[in-house]
């Protein structure tokens, strides 16, 4: 008789602490599909406020400096419209004919950049 009451206890025990565990895990998950509606419905929203403003490409010329990098240049004029800072490099690289990644002091270099503004 006490091996059965023993046994039923530890079976209503187990009952429960995967009871328990169920109800946790469906906490999680809900957590985690909440979170990403926001994180998509945020992102989507972010796309679109960026679309609403029209943006303008301009170019503009930058005097070398000592100590300045493509990096630098880059880091300073890239706006969100590039995906990197290496999808920038390479446009300004190539709109002035440079090879390699070295800038000189005293040089200038034509950079573009994005603005809201028109500018006829």
């Amino acid at each position: 008789m006490q091996s059965n009451r023993n046994r039923r206890e530890r079976r209503i025990a187990r009952l429960r602490r995967e009871a328990r565990i169920r109800s946790i895990l469906l906490v999680l998950v809900s957590i985690l599909i909440t979170s990403a509606v926001v994180l998509s419905i945020t992102a989507h929203k972010t796309d679109a406020d960026r679309m609403d403003v029209p943006t303008y490409k301009y170019y503009t010329s930058v005097a070398v400096h000592s100590g300045d990098t493509l990096w630098s240049i880059a880091q300073e004029y890239m706006s969100s419209e590039y995906n990197d800072s290496y999808d920038y490099i390479d446009e300004v690289r190539s709109i002035n004919h440079l090879s390699g990644n070295q800038v000189i002091p005293g040089q200038y270099l034509l950079v573009p950049y994005y603005s809201t503004e028109y500018k006829p």
